[in-house]
C-alpha cells in the first residue's frame, strides 16, 4: 500500500504516514494491511527516535558497524545492547577503508517530523479519519501527543472512548480514561504473565535502544515478552495504550 521509505524491516513510520494520508477516507484500511502482525514493528513505529537540530531538516542513518570478517554471522532480531560491536552510531567512513553499516533506523529531526505529521492532519480539511481501526487511531493519537498537536487535531481521530469524554482534547481526562482501559484489559487477560509494568519497561527499552540483528539472547525477558505479545493480536492495542499513558504522564 502506498510508497514506503523503509530502509529496514522494522522502521515503518514514513510508510505508515504515507498510507494514512493516501487512505484517510477509506473505512476499510486496517493495521494488519500496513504493519503486519509482528508486535516489533508496532514498537519501533510508536517509539520513533528523534533528535533536536532545527538546522538539519531531515534525518540521520543509524545502525551497528560490522567488521569485514563478520559477514557470515547469522542475524536475528534483537534489541541493541550496550555491549559488543553493535552500538548504534551515525554512519561515517574511516580513513583507510569504508565501514560497513547495517541500517537499523532513520532518526528524524523533531521539527521535520512534526511538520510531516501536521501537514497530514491539516490536509484532512477537518474530516475525521474514516477508519475505526483501533490500532491505527491509537498510533495517530500517540503521534499527536508526542509532537504537541493533540489540542489542535484530536477531534479528527475516530476513537469511540474519546468521543465520550466531556472535553475531547483534555489530556487529564484522557489519561484517566486510558488508565481505566488498561485496568479493564488486565482484568480480562490473566492467562499469561504480560503486565503493564513489563510492557512499559519494554517500551522504555525500545525508546532509547535500537532493534538490531546482533546476538540477542532468546532467553532474555524482552524476547519472552515479545513472544507473548505476538501470541494475541489484542496486545497491539494494549501496547499502544501503555505508550499513550506514558506520554500523558509526561504531559500532565
Amino acid at each position: 500500500i502506498g510508497h514506503g521509505y523503509t530502509y529496514s524491516k522494522y522502521n515503518t513510520l514514513m510508510h505508515f504516514l504515507n498510507v494514512v494520508e493516501c487512505y484517510w477516507q477509506n473505512p476499510d484500511v486496517n493495521n494488519i494491511q500496513i504493519l503486519g502482525k509482528d508486535i516489533r514493528t508496532l514498537l519501533v513505529l510508536s517509539c520513533q527516535k528523534i533528535f533536536f537540530e532545527p538546522s538539519h531538516h531531515g534525518y540521520y542513518y543509524y545502525g551497528p558497524f560490522l567488521c569485514r570478517g563478520s559477514f557470515r554471522t547469522e542475524f536475528d532480531l534483537a534489541v541493541a545492547s550496550a555491549s559488543g560491536s553493535a552500538s548504534a552510531t551515525v554512519s561515517h567512513s574511516s580513513r583507510n577503508s569504508h565501514n560497513n553499516l547495517v541500517l537499523t533506523d532513520r532518526v528524524y529531526e523533531y521539527s521535520y517530523l512534526k511538520g510531516i505529521v501536521e501537514r497530514i492532519f491539516r490536509g484532512a480539511n477537518g474530516i475525521r479519519f474514516k477508519s475505526d481501526n483501533a490500532v491505527l487511531n491509537l498510533i495517530l493519537l500517540s503521534l499527536l501527543l508526542d509532537f504537541g498537536l493533540f489540542d489542535q487535531y484530536a477531534k479528527l481521530l475516530n476513537i469511540p472512548f474519546m468521543k465520550d469524554l466531556q472535553h475531547e482534547a483534555d489530556t487529564r481526562e484522557l489519561q484517566v480514561e486510558v488508565a481505566n482501559l488498561i485496568y479493564n484489559f488486565d482484568r480480562k487477560h490473566t492467562e499469561d504473565s504480560v503486565t503493564r509494568s513489563k510492557v512499559e519497561e519494554l517500551i522504555y527499552e525500545v525508546s532509547y535502544k535500537f532493534f538490531v540483528n546482533k546476538n540477542f539472547p532468546i532467553n532474555s525477558s524482552q524476547f519472552r515478552l515479545i513472544q507473548m505479545l505476538n501470541g494475541d493480536s489484542d496486545y497491539q492495542e494494549y501496547v499502544l495504550l501503555c505508550k499513550i499513558y506514558m506520554s500523558l504522564c509526561q504531559i500532565n
